[in-house]
């Protein structure tokens, strides 16, 4: 952000209040970056003790500290002893291999004090990241012979568990070893801090019984101890003592440590409990307790490896955090900063399908940094960071990637969390602080070993020091940077307009009194409002007057509260003592209201002035003159496109909104809305309406007017045309012959598949699984990836023609894991509704309404499979009234025979399950995989999975009740895919069901059979397999092949079918023996029902607005709801 643009923030949050800071600066944070170097990990890139090797890895060094300088990272952890070795010059250990080859060969340099002096250039601390017992992880160390490792293998120092090697953390010696080691470290080199990793006892875990190698020493002991708490314990002890010597040698260095992120085995020892679905492979593996060390006061800080992200199933990043968190808060004098994964960029973990350097990761790692912010602020923190594992993915080819981090989460320099429970030492503010041109410097302090650096701040010279100091000191909005030495370069842009503060910054983080250059030479002069004043009546165009200064800029704000706290309009640097301004342009404007003004005038190097309030009376709107309608004609038919025509002389219009409605009404629900700006003109395509008459009006909007609206007249599309949204579009039909039968013909309405190469489908089609067709239009799930933090949408096709009208995105509350908008379905009310593939309850199954208009996603309900909590459900069913809160939500539990029924009712959901073991093929043991459920009622339920075919059953008691063994002659072809639709057709119903699959010949296609009212299998007879020629051969490993259909008539109906990854066909079915209005014989005695357009039948009590078809006995009729 340009600080321009800030200062402008800043007046619009404050008004005219000049002392406010911005409250979205974050000062303080720990911003971290591993850098390994075992195996090389991240570096050195080459081995070696030649100049040029040398200077290659210095190179390579500069480069990673210039990138984290300019993303405003404060802090390093640099591995200086991964093996037992050192990458400083050590008195206990040899040189590290990884630096040479050679394990104990000299470098020719000192990569810690390069690291140290280069870091401190730069205003970065270094923490030196140590681990504490490995000797080695392969198993390889033969070749190892220097003093040091052969004097450890001599005095049975180390440990072995498989290819792991430790020093045995039994022995008094090794712990003393470890001890001398680290002080060696904080005494020789600057430091700020230290880190272990999670390194402790023998990666793998070792046996707790007579076969482990440390067995014999537990016995020897003579403790009452477990083996396993023994062990814990030793590590404590190490811990404990390393702590110690810190605080003997240099209290303010901050020792931690980063355990892995699934830790709390040890919770209910105090008061805690662990969170959800936690395993501690810590506590029982490697042998270490953190939660022990954070009651003891052992740690100044633990920093979690929480290397999953949030959609991970077992081991959710937001959810483990905010534990971790909560433990700072519950012992208090810890702090708590996140290790964070951003090595996902480039490797697979797994339980992501698909991973790389993405707009979708890169949006995630910024939600990371952002989250622990949240926890902490949730938990009352002022201490909180994160340690990005690791500077690798923080260049080269993910140079973007960082951008993208800092420009998101780190805008400017910040420093690091005050260590506030241990005692600091005082400082007084430095002296002989002077400029001298653009250089500032000062009178350095030397304090032993202490760690004494200073922050330098930039203050605009309108604002005096008060102005510019919250509770934190200086606001962390003016600061330029940290430097360790006594002088600064002023940056260009801040070498006029500034004053100057510098102050020590100590090893603890407390900053000491501000030592000031430059400070403005009081205050400017005030100025005095001319007009408007004393509540006088405004016009629109209403001048703004005030008496002038000498060398003046001036800045004026307009609100609504007389004590000048919330702005509703700004205009800044003027060096006029004068402005007109249009006041309908003033945020929230309201007319014949109090607003209040004042102005703030700045002269060269002083301070900001403000003057007095004075008020106004905003003037009224009047209403507007209404729009003339034009075109078309009342009651003309149109087709392909509407071209809308108007007329308006009111020049207080500024804009127009042309509005559809299926009624005169023009209610909310039944209304499109289409800005039309200045012009009085709008040419819209017709399949953006729809087939039908409709009603038209126009509104003339204004600022400075109230809304008209013309008079309403109709028109009739009769024909809506392709090609206005996707350009060059053919309408492509099905091939196949479709004899009559019994008076049913069926006609296709479009196709678009691979064959055709009219449709594209990402991923071979896993990431469109579902299709739900309503109105005019058809829709088709869609994500991004399969993640989830996937962005979610529903591609929108004309019903009548094909032509793709373009992409819905869903609301942000849409991506839930596991993959969000996995299925799309109808209500009994046919509103539209997605629900996510959810695997296990830790990623709980939700169903989001959805607004066909906007995008926006509404959660109707959560739920959760507490009877079998490790089911996946890929497709789900809702019938009811979902967006009134009454509605049943029906699942399949994948590879199962579980069937849940959740009944949702006034937000409460209750659970049911009933476990079906009767199937079709009866050589079947479960649904397999994906299956789909047809609700016919609450009780009255068809399945069809990856493992068998269209079979129906009651619920609650799961009974198979009927199925094709009662007509295995319309039996389908395969099994492998699931998907179906039934609907009435007259008297009888039709069903739709996938029949063949990739493999089979025709490859993907349904068959369509037609039986009575009751869905019986005995009374299905076979009309035809569509397509005729099948969709095509691509697997999408879906197992599914999706079916819906929209009520056009009784005697006529649409139907839409879908296979992920090749296409989607469209069909109209009609009896040609009946009217589309009525049938010949009446029975006025029979009970009327009603029907919505999908065929649904819906409550006579409680019908809305629109089209229902009434049927009483053999009579059927359409009629209007209004």
């Amino acid at each position: 952000m340009r600080k321009s643009q800030r200062w402008l923030l800043i007046a619009l949050i404050a008004l005219f209040s000049t002392n406010s800071a911005l409250a979205d600066v974050i000062k303080r944070e720990m911003r971290s970056v591993w850098i390994a170097t075992v195996a090389n990990i991240d570096w050195p890139k080459t081995k070696g003790n030649s100049q040029s090797v040398i200077q290659s890895q210095k190179d390579d060094l500069i480069d990673y500290l210039d990138r984290m300088d300019a993303m405003n990272i404060n802090t390093i952890c640099f591995q200086v002893r991964s093996m037992c070795d050192a990458m400083y010059k050590s008195s206990y250990e040899p040189w590290s291999s990884y630096l040479t080859g050679t394990r104990g060969k000299d470098p020719g340099w000192d990569p810690l004090q390069f690291m140290v002096d280069e870091c401190h250039k730069r205003g970065i601390e270094v923490y030196a990241w140590v681990n504490p017992y490995r000797w080695s992880s392969t198993g390889t160390t033969s070749t190892w012979n220097t003093d040091f490792d052969t004097e450890v293998k001599n005095k049975g120092w180390l440990l072995t568990n498989g290819t792991f090697t430790v020093l045995n953390p039994a022995f008094d010696e090794t712990r003393q070893h470890i001890v001398n080691v680290c002080k060696e470290i904080i005494t020789n080199y600057s430091v700020e801090g230290m880190i272990f990793d999670d390194y402790f006892y023998p990666v793998g875990g070792m046996s707790e019984n007579s076969s482990a190698p440390d067995y014999q020493l537990w016995k020897d002991s003579g403790t009452s101890l477990s083996i396993g708490d023994w062990r814990r314990e030793n590590v404590d002890k190490m811990v404990a003592d390393v702590y110690n010597m810190v605080q003997e040698t240099r209290p303010e260095v901050r020792f931690g440590i980063a355990p892995p992120g699934t830790a709390g085995e040890s919770a209910s020892k105090y008061g805690l409990s662990i969170w959800k679905n936690g395993y501690d492979t810590q506590y029982t593996s490697l042998y270490s307790d953190p939660l022990s060390w954070m009651s003891k006061g052992i740690v100044d800080y633990v920093s979690p490896q929480i290397y999953w992200h949030n959609d991970h199933r077992l081991a959710p990043f937001g959810t483990i955090a905010k534990w971790w968190y909560s433990l700072a808060k519950h012992f208090g004098n810890c702090h708590c900063n996140i290790s964070v994964n951003i090595y996902d960029l480039a490797q697979s973990m797994g339980y992501q399908a698909e991973l790389g350097n993405t707009q979708a990761h890169w949006d995630e790692h910024v939600r990371l940094v952002k989250q622990s912010r949240e926890f902490a602020a949730e938990y009352g923190l002022n201490a909180f960071g994160s340690n990005f594992y690791s500077i690798t993915y923080f260049r080269g080819t993910f140079a973007e990637h960082a951008d993208y981090v800092a420009t998101n989460c780190f805008p400017q320099k910040a420093l690091v969390p005050v260590v506030d429970w241990k005692t600091a030492p005082s400082y007084s503010a430095v002296a002989n602080l002077l400029r001298n041109g653009n250089t500032l410097s000062w009178t350095g302090i030397k304090d032993g070993l202490s760690t004494i650096r200073y922050t330098v701040y930039a203050v605009p010279m309108s604002l005096s020091r008060d102005a510019a100091t919250t509770d934190d000191g200086l606001n962390g909005e003016y600061l330029l940077d940290i430097t360790y030495a006594p002088s600064y370069d002023i940056p260009t842009d801040k070498q006029t307009g500034y004053w100057f503060a510098v102050c020590v910054y100590d090893g603890y983080g407390n900053e000491h009194p501000a030592a000031i250059v430059g400070y403005p030479e009081g205050n400017s002069d005030k100025v005095t409002l001319l007009s408007p004043i004393n509540g006088a009546k405004a016009t629109w165009e209403q001048e703004f007057a005030w008496t002038a200064i000498d060398n003046g800029t001036y800045n004026l704000y307009i609100g609504t509260d007389k004590n000048g706290n919330i702005a509703k309009h700004a205009v800044t640097g003027l060096t006029s003592n004068s402005t007109t301004i249009d006041l309908a342009e003033i945020a929230d404007f309201t007319d014949n209201s109090t607003y209040y003004w004042k102005v703030v005038s700045y002269q060269p190097n002083k301070l900001e002035a403000t003057s007095e309030v004075a008020s106004f009376t905003s003037p009224a709107r009047q209403l507007a003159t209404p729009p003339t309608l034009v075109a078309p004609d009342n009651g003309a038919d149109i087709e392909n496109e509407v071209d809308f025509v108007w007329s308006s002389n009111d020049d207080n219009i500024t804009s127009f909104v042309v509005q559809v409605s299926s009624n005169n009404e023009f209610g909310e629900s039944t209304t499109k809305s289409f800005s039309a700006t200045a012009n009085q003109s709008l040419t819209i395509p017709a399949s953006t309406i729809g087939l039908g008459t409709y009603y038209w009006q126009v509104i003339g909007k204004g600022k400075r007017c109230l809304d008209t609206p013309s008079d309403a007249r109709s028109f009739t599309i009769t024909n809506t045309g392709v090609g206005f949204y996707e350009p060059g579009y053919e309408i492509k039909y099905d091939t196949g012959t479709y004899p009559a039968v019994d008076n049913l013909e069926l006609k296709s309405l479009w196709m678009r598949t691979n064959d055709y190469q009219n449709i594209v489908f990402a991923g071979s089609g896993t990431y469109n699984r579902s299709i739900v067709a309503v109105g005019d239009y058809v829709y088709i799930t869609g994500r991004t990836e399969n993640s989830a933090t996937a962005t979610a949408f529903l591609e929108k096709y004309s019903a009548l023609t094909g032509e793709h009208i373009g992409r819905l995105t869903l609301g942000k509350n849409a991506s839930v894991g596991f993959y969000p908008c996995n299925n799309v379905m109808k209500d009994s009310d046919g509103e539209v509704f997605i629900s996510n593939l959810t695997i296990t309850n830790d990623t709980p199954l939700f169903i989001h309404h959805v607004n066909l208009e906007t995008g926006e996603t509404t959660e109707v309900a959560q739920l959760t499979a507490t009877k079998y909590p490790s089911g996946r459900f890929d497709h789900v069913a809702i019938i009811g009234q979902g967006t009134k809160g009454n509605f049943s939500v029906f699942a399949v539990a994948k590879d199962t025979g579980h069937i849940f029924r959740w009944t949702i009712s006034n937000g409460n959901a209750t659970e049911e399950m009933a476990t079906a073991t009767a199937f079709y093929p009866t050589s079947a043991t479960s649904f397999g995989l994906a299956p789909q459920i047809i609700p016919v009622s609450t009780t009255d339920i068809f399945i069809d999975g990856a493992s068998t075919a269209l079979t129906r059953y009651s619920f609650p008691g799961a009974q198979r009740t009927g199925s094709f063994l009662a007509n295995t002659s319309v039996a389908p072809e395969s099994t492998v895919n699931s998907g179906a639709t039934i609907f009435p057709l007259g008297n009888a119903k039709v069903v739709i069901y996938a029949n063949g699959d990739h493999s089979t010949t025709p490859s993907h296609s349904f068959k369509a059979v037609i039986t009575d009212s009751d869905i019986s299998f005995t009374q299905m007879k076979e009309l035809w397999t569509l397509p005729q020629y099948g969709f095509g051969t691509v697997n999408s490993a879906t197992f599914q092949a999706d079916a819906d259909h929209i009520v056009v008539a009784p005697n006529k109906v649409r139907f839409y079918l879908f296979v992920p990854g090749n296409g989607i066909c469209a069909y109209e079915i009609c009896d040609t023996s009946m009217s589309e209005i009525d049938d010949i014989t009446t029975d006025n005695n029979a009970p009327i029902e009603f029907y919505n357009l999908q065929g649904v039948k819906v409550n006579a009590n409680h019908l809305s607005s629109g089209i229902y078809i009434k049927k009483q006995g053999n009579k059927t009729t359409k009629i209007l709801i209004r």
